[in-house]
């Protein structure tokens, strides 16, 4: 999975906002409507956040996410 955090976000954290592989693992990118992403993997302290993220996706969107129809993601997944 990817995490994806706001310009404002990644000013608050990071002060290298154009390298391409930041310590992180992860990339900037600017988005059509001119804010500016960072792209990177998922870390350990991501993981409820992201259990939070899939928990509140539909029945559907979970269904074609992940071609099954899971209730709550295991950790074995989250890792």
């Amino acid at each position: 999975m990817i995490n994806i955090r706001t310009s404002m976000d990644e000013a608050a954290s990071s002060n290298s906002a154009s390298s391409k592989n930041g310590a992180s693992g992860g990339w900037h990118e600017m988005l059509r409507g001119g804010d500016r992403v960072l792209i990177r993997p998922i870390h350990k302290d991501d993981v409820e956040m992201e259990r939070r993220f899939i928990e509140a996706l539909s029945p559907q969107s979970r269904r074609f996410r992940f071609l099954d129809t899971l209730n709550s993601p295991s950790d074995a997944l989250l890792e």
